[in-house]
């Protein structure tokens, strides 16, 4: 059975249903890694959605973060990374996302409180903390607040991003509170391939 993370009690609505150590057992809005995103949208709207320019391509377009127009009560945004030339659409990442314009106090006060529910249901784990520049940005103006436990096949990451005013205004990235459930092989994109 999966664990659904669509949200945390009293914050998220988080619901756990077995303890797993599968990245694979987890989901954000009824989607979990390894689903074919055509069970949820259709090809119409993957490649529509593909096509604009909200859609964030990594390096070599190996990735794509796309939208998915979700309607949620726990986030102001759903978005899912998939390969955008895999005809199947698999889910590598799976984001649910709170944005806190120039408010990181709250984002961060926020962060704390969903982590505090994490750690209740992750008793026998723990969360790496973690502070960084994002890579992203390379002027390392962009910082990351976060808390990261590593399962088998993937990851559950919550963090604060604090993006510096040039691509607030530039690329108008809001700051924001993510949390993300990642397969590994996208982490090893991300932290070998992606921002070089």
């Amino acid at each position: 059975m999966r664990i659904f993370i669509a949200a945390l009690v009293l914050i998220f609505s988080f619901q756990l249903w077995t303890k797993a150590d599968d990245i694979g057992e987890f989901e954000i809005e009824g989607l979990s890694l390894g689903d074919s995103l055509l069970k949820f949208k259709k090809k119409s709207y993957i490649k529509e959605t593909l096509s604009d320019s909200n859609s964030f391509f990594y390096k070599n377009k190996k990735f794509a973060v796309i939208g998915l127009s979700i309607n949620s009560d726990s986030y102001d945004a759903i978005s899912a990374t998939i390969k955008p030339h895999d005809k199947k659409y698999i889910l590598y990442a799976i984001e649910g996302r709170i944005f806190y314009k120039n408010d990181m106090d709250n984002c961060i006060k926020k962060k704390s409180e969903i982590l505090n529910d994490l750690q209740l249901i992750f008793k026998n784990k723990d969360f790496n903390n973690f502070e960084t520049k994002h890579t992203y940005d390379k002027t390392g103006k962009s910082l990351v607040y976060g808390n990261s436990l590593d399962l088998s096949g993937g990851s559950i990451d919550l963090f604060c991003i604090d993006w510096s005013k040039k691509l607030e205004k530039s690329k108008n990235f809001p700051d924001e509170l993510k949390l993300m459930i990642s397969s590994s092989e996208f982490n090893n994109f991300i932290n070998n391939e992606a921002y070089d």
